[in-house]
């Protein structure tokens, strides 16, 4: 019950964002299509590249450098999300 409100208000907040960008109502359920699409996408490939990265490593006997080469890839990733967070939040300013 809590996961499922939660992704129902994670949903509130696609529908918020959508509206305060501007996205016409029409094209708003595609947008959320392609915006689960993508926000999902990690829940079904990490943990298949996690495991495979570790077990890689593991054959060569160094556990280490797969966990490490799994801190590269979040850190990567993180780093995309914070530069889209920062476009969109200049994209703001400039419109307001």
């Amino acid at each position: 019950a809590v996961t499922c409100i939660a992704f129902f208000g994670l949903r509130g907040v696609y529908f918020a964002i959508f509206e305060e960008e501007g996205t016409p109502r029409e094209l708003t359920g595609a947008a959320v299509g392609v915006v689960s699409l993508v926000g999902f996408t990690p829940e079904i490939v990490m943990p298949p590249l996690i495991g495979w990265l570790i077990h890689s490593a593991r054959e060569s006997d160094d556990v280490l450098l797969g966990y490490q080469r799994v801190f590269v890839i979040l850190a990567v990733l993180m780093t995309l999300g914070l530069a889209a967070s920062i476009m969109l939040a200049r994209g703001n300013r400039r419109v307001a």
